[in-house]
């Protein structure tokens, strides 16, 4: 029987002090990767990234498709000016998040092509991304709520 042992570090992206190629797995959850100010930015943590996992290493991680978040705020938008915000956010594909409490920080919205050849950009081979399209846990709970209980119902 083989043993296995798993050491997990919580590391900034924007700051890893470790030697090259020390990590079978990284892995990249919530938007991590690209919540970041300029979309610049990104390449430099997914550089990092790259630079201390090991050669056949392997990164798992979610961002938000640009798709998600545009769906979203079209279903939760009820006038004009949450279009014209819409509309700004495909644009830019930068989404702006302020939470209370909490600075604000922007969310870099990719296309799957666009992550697909940033990841190859940076070094990594064999990109395999897999595209989801979910919602619900950014729309309004009272809108949630409703459908959820009305699908049910039927």
């Amino acid at each position: 029987m083989r043993r296995c042992f798993a050491h997990i570090v919580q590391a900034d992206i924007d700051h890893m002090t470790f030697r090259s190629g020390v990590f079978d797995v990284v892995l990249a959850e919530g938007d991590s990767l690209v919540q970041r100010e300029r979309r610049e930015d990104i390449e430099h943590g997914l550089r990092e990234v790259h630079r201390v996992l090991r050669r056949e290493g392997l990164l798992l991680g979610s961002v938000s498709n640009v798709y998600s978040r545009l769906i979203v705020k079209a279903v939760s938008t009820s006038n004009r000016g949450g279009l014209s915000k819409i509309v700004g956010i495909a644009e830019k594909k930068e989404l702006v998040v302020k939470r209370r409490g909490f600075r604000e920080s922007k969310i870099q919205l990719f296309t799957h092509e666009e992550l697909k050849r940033l990841l190859e950009k940076v070094g990594f081979v064999n990109v395999r991304l897999n595209s989801i399209l979910t919602t619900t846990h950014f729309l309004p709970k009272t809108f949630v709520k409703k459908n959820t209980l009305e699908r049910l119902s039927s």
